[in-house]
């Protein structure tokens, strides 16, 4: 049970990367259907996350969840892991609210608890970051996170290329862009 479980929970990432987002919602859910006392705390964060992140997308916040419940959850288990998309998600959720404090707030959390740490952690979700970032008005925020980011991964690469040109865009530098 364990083992299937992780495996849902591993697999959500990629699936929202590749554009599944049905089957991150059925994983999500299937996880969250869990017996509590069967379910790792970070596989029941990891399902809010994604599945807040999805229903946001989709233009259904009042169905994603709350962002302080999320990191009340999320918070205690000091797994970055888990911490680093709670935080990107808090904040997506404080925008969609038109909290824009608290999501700036939720942002610089999430650039404190990845600047130096493994890469991985910040530019996994820095493009999603970057487009919060930017809507609230902290452009030069995201810009120090590009301006630390390597991209050594194909992924992290074109997360981290995109949130450049987002920042760049946000400059109205369009020929970087």
């Amino acid at each position: 049970v364990s083992q299937h479980l992780w495996s849902i929970a591993g697999g959500v990432g990629p699936l929202f990367d590749a554009g599944h987002w049905d089957r991150v919602l059925a994983g999500c859910d299937e996880l969250l259907a869990t017996e509590a006392g069967l379910l790792d705390p970070a596989l029941r964060a990891t399902a809010l996350v994604m599945r807040a992140r999805v229903l946001v997308l989709r233009g259904r916040r009042n169905e994603a969840g709350d962002a302080e419940e999320i990191l009340e959850l999320a918070r205690p288990l000091e797994e970055l892991q888990v911490l680093a998309p709670a935080l990107m998600v808090a904040a997506q959720l404080a925008h969609a609210d038109r909290e824009t404090e608290r999501s700036v707030g939720y942002l610089k959390d999430f650039a404190a608890a990845t600047r130096d740490v493994a890469e991985t952690y910040r530019e996994s979700l820095l493009s999603q970051v970057a487009r919060i970032a930017v809507a609230v008005g902290e452009v030069d925020l995201v810009a120090d996170l590009v301006a630390i980011s390597g991209g050594r991964t194909p992924r992290e690469d074109l997360n981290v290329r995109s949130a450049a040109a987002t920042v760049a865009e946000a400059r109205r530098e369009l020929d970087v862009a």
